[in-house]
Parts: C-alpha cells; structure tokens; sequence
C-alpha cells in the first residue's frame, strides 16, 4: 500500500513539497543553524555560538508560519496514508487556518525544546571538555522528542484534543512502539545527515520531494499506530485489514 500511494501520487508529493519547503522556510533554517552548532562543535571550533542568534530569531517564524503549515501538510499526507483524495492547496490551507493557535503553539514548543536540548548539549560538553553522561541523556532525549514530535501532528489533525492532551498521548505512544519508533528516526537522521555530508546532492533531493516522501514514511507508520489505539471504529478496520492479509 505504501508504495503504491508513493507511485500514484509521485508528482502531488514532488507539488507538496515545493509548497512546504517555502511555508517551512523558518525551520529548515533554525534545523541548519543547529546542525551547524553542533558539527561546529565537534570539529573542535568555538565560533558555533554564532548560530544561537539565527536560531533564536526563526523561533517567533516557525511558531507564526511553520507550526500550522506543518499541521496542513500533515493533513494531506495523512488522507494520502489513508488513501483518501487531498486537494493539496485548499485542503493545506483550509487545516491550517482551523488550527492555527494549536499549531502556533505547538511550532514554538517544538522550536524552544529543540533550542534547549542543542544548547543543553553543548553546554555540558564545555563543561566536561567531552561528551558526558549528560551529553548522552540529552541525546536520548532528543529521540523521545522526535517520537513523540511525529505522532503530535497527524494526531492533531485527525483528533480533538487539548495541547496537554496531544503530548501525552504522543510520548505513550512513542513509548509503547519504542523500537519501532526508533529505528524509524534513525533512518530519518541518516537522510538528514546526507544532506550535510553530501549538500548538493542533499538539496538536490530536498528541493525534489526529499522532505515530503520523508514527512510521508512517518506518517504513514504513525497512522497505523493510531488507528490501532486511538479510534474504536478504525481500529476495528484495521484489525479486519490485518485478519484477511
């Protein structure tokens, strides 16, 4: 089913991306300028610091523009995971204006708790002159918050629910398909590592459907997380799907 969505819809994902990488301006710049502290960092440099004011500033952005641009394409990704038809434009723009204040505020959650783990990150390892254990906590702590970062949105969009609610619900079930649920963000920082290992190479594929085809690999598991555990009604679908395989 997944590929066959990825063949049917290649070129509304390639339309989709374009759209996004210009609404999710904001973020693919603070992402950047972190990833850049933290190579900097590990290079040995002391100049990474130059990038806190660039991040800082992108905040505010990603808060106004990207947190409710990201639920409108979640939205879309969602219905194509669902197999179900998706205007690309109205539908992303009719979901984010709807949710605008919960996608505000969950954009400047996500952006202030990023900005804290890398600064966290390099500030104990200042401290320490190498990575410590605290270095390593803080590493485990930005998987979970990138489990439970991938759940808040489809869940957001496909369900009413209280911000308090939303990261709940998204850190169980981030806990409960553990493994899973790892192994899934380690191949989502393997392509964002080619992009900075490899840049034209990595721009090339971002700018042509790189982010959206990631965006869909995570929604697509994630739906099926909960259908299974959110929704009586379509977890009886499901469990019906999985019975006739």
């Amino acid at each position: 089913m997944f590929f066959g969505v990825l063949q049917r819809k290649f070129w509304r994902f390639i339309t989709l991306n374009f759209i996004y990488l210009l609404a999710g301006l904001p973020t693919w710049i603070f992402m950047g300028a972190g990833g850049l502290s933290l190579f900097y960092f590990h290079l040995g440099r002391t100049d990474f610091n130059m990038f806190f004011p660039v991040m800082i500033c992108c905040i505010p952005l990603i808060a106004l523009v990207s947190g409710p641009a990201t639920l409108g394409v979640s939205y879309v990704l969602r219905n194509f995971a669902r197999e179900k038809h998706a205007w690309i434009l109205a539908d992303m723009f009719e979901t984010a204006s709807k949710n605008y204040v919960h996608g505000m505020l969950i954009g400047l959650i996500n952006s202030v708790v990023a900005f804290a783990l890398i600064y966290a990150y390099l500030y104990y390892g200042i401290m320490a002159q190498s990575l410590s254990i605290m270095n390593y906590i803080l590493i485990i702590l930005g998987f979970v918050f990138a489990m439970v970062r991938s759940y808040i949105f489809p869940m957001a969009v496909s369900y009413k629910l209280r911000l308090g609610n939303l990261y709940r619900y998204s850190l169980a079930l981030s806990i409960m398909k553990f493994p899973q649920n790892l192994i899934l963000q380690i191949f989502s920082l393997a392509c964002i590592l080619v992009v900075f290992q490899y840049p034209s190479l990595g721009i090339v594929i971002s700018a042509f459907g790189g982010i959206s085809l990631l965006g869909f690999l995570n929604v697509f598991y994630t739906d099926r997380v909960l259908l299974q555990n959110m929704d009586e009604e379509n977890e009886k679908i499901y469990t019906e799907r999985e019975n006739t395989k």
